[in-house]
């Protein structure tokens, strides 16, 4: 036992065929077909759990998430697919509404932004911030924003880049280097 070296797994040979069974949808009885469009209940259970995984759900209580939840469903019932082509986009339209209704919540400032969208998608919304400082229109500042020191984020119209020195020494330093950088312009060097 002392000397035996342990046994590793051997890899699979990627040459060996892999087996999978295919049931036939017509066979199958369906109950859930007007759901995902198919006769196979395992295609329409995943296009359900697919769609109700696209939802925001984070920031809801539990009676506004299981109204969420069927709403989705009762959404999934009245496009009515009729096969599963329909199926996926009928679960895809509901997963861009979800994510657009989180987008509004964005950038009302309601949520905060998440990296991904729920759809796996890398929104554009979401990678970029937005000011949403309040503008001479009545509308949100759709300019980039950058993080001020206070943790807000503005653009730089609307404070986001510095303000120039507060206190005393950090006046006179500034004013210390404008008269040499000016200095420096008028003796030509």
């Amino acid at each position: 036992m002392a000397g035996e070296e342990p046994q590793r797994k051997r890899a699979r040979n990627p040459k060996e065929p892999v087996v999978i069974q295919a049931k036939d949808p017509s066979r199958q009885p369906g109950e859930l077909k007007r759901i995902g469009g198919s006769m196979s209940d395992d295609w329409n259970n995943r296009i359900a759990n697919d769609t109700v995984s696209s939802l925001w759900l984070k920031n809801s209580d539990e009676a506004t998430r299981d109204r969420q939840l069927a709403a989705a469903i009762a959404g999934l019932v009245g496009i009515h697919p009729r096969d599963e082509l329909e199926g996926m986009m009928a679960a895809q339209l509901i997963a861009a509404l979800a994510c657009a209704h989180h987008g509004v919540l964005v950038h009302r400032g309601i949520s905060r932004p998440v990296r991904a969208c729920v759809l796996g998608y890398h929104c554009r919304m979401r990678q970029k911030r937005f000011c949403g400082a309040r503008t001479r229109r009545g509308t949100l500042c759709q300019c980039k924003a950058i993080q001020t020191k206070r943790g807000a984020w503005r653009c730089r119209l609307h404070g986001g880049l510095s303000t120039g020195p507060i206190t005393d020494e950090g006046r006179a330093r500034i004013s210390a280097a404008m008269r040499a950088r000016w200095a420096a312009r008028l003796t030509g060097a």
